[in-house]
């Protein structure tokens, strides 16, 4: 099991996959701050799991996302 599997997809869960999706693009491809959230926006729904858990390994499980704040990591969830 992925470490970013749920069952049910709660508010958190969701937060966390935008998040991660924007600051993999930001940090990663380079993208300005606005053109991330438009695309993590569209991006967020369509990226699986395993491929989910592969930017939070890649961006090494931050803990913030590109404005500062904490990224929700609901226990269930993460080790």
């Amino acid at each position: 099991m992925s470490a970013v599997h749920t069952a049910v997809p709660t508010a958190g869960h969701l937060a966390c996959r935008y998040l991660l999706v924007e600051l993999f693009l930001v940090r990663v491809l380079d993208l300005t701050s606005q053109e991330a959230r438009a695309e993590a926006d569209a991006l967020q729904h369509a990226v699986s799991e395993r491929v989910l858990d592969r930017i939070d390994t890649l961006l090494g499980r931050p803990e913030r996302d590109v404005r500062g704040e904490a990224i929700p990591r609901p226990e269930a969830r993460w080790p």
